[in-house]
C-alpha cells in the first residue's frame, strides 16, 4: 500500500511492509466487516461494482475479506447512541 504525505520519503519508506499490512488489516477487521455489510446493502452499486470492490478488498486484506467475524468483538456503542439521540454530535 502506498503511503503519501507532505514530507520527502526514501523509496523504501513509501510502502507498508507485508507485516504492517497484516497488522493494519487485523486492527481494522471490525470496520472491514461493516464495510462489507454496507457494500451488500448498497442500492447505488451494481453487481460488477460490488465484485470489483470485494476483489480490491481481497487484494488488500484477504483474511478479513473472507471472514465474517473478528478476533476482537465489535464494540457495543448502543448506550452511547441512546444517550446521543436527538443531540447533534460534532
Amino acid at each position: 500500500l502506498p503511503v503519501n504525505n507532505q514530507y520527502e520519503k526514501k523509496p523504501e519508506e513509501v510502502y507498508l511492509s507485508d507485516a504492517a499490512k497484516v497488522v493494519l488489516c487485523e486492527t481494522l477487521c471490525n470496520e472491514i466487516q461493516v464495510y462489507k455489510t454496507i457494500l451488500k446493502r448498497a442500492q447505488n452499486i451494481n453487481k460488477e461494482q460490488y465484485i470489483q470492490s470485494m476483489q480490491e478488498l481481497k487484494t488488500s486484506c484477504p483474511k478479513e475479506a473472507m471472514e465474517e467475524s473478528c478476533v476482537v468483538d465489535m464494540p457495543d456503542i448502543s448506550l452511547k447512541v441512546e444517550k446521543a439521540k436527538g443531540e447533534l454530535i460534532y
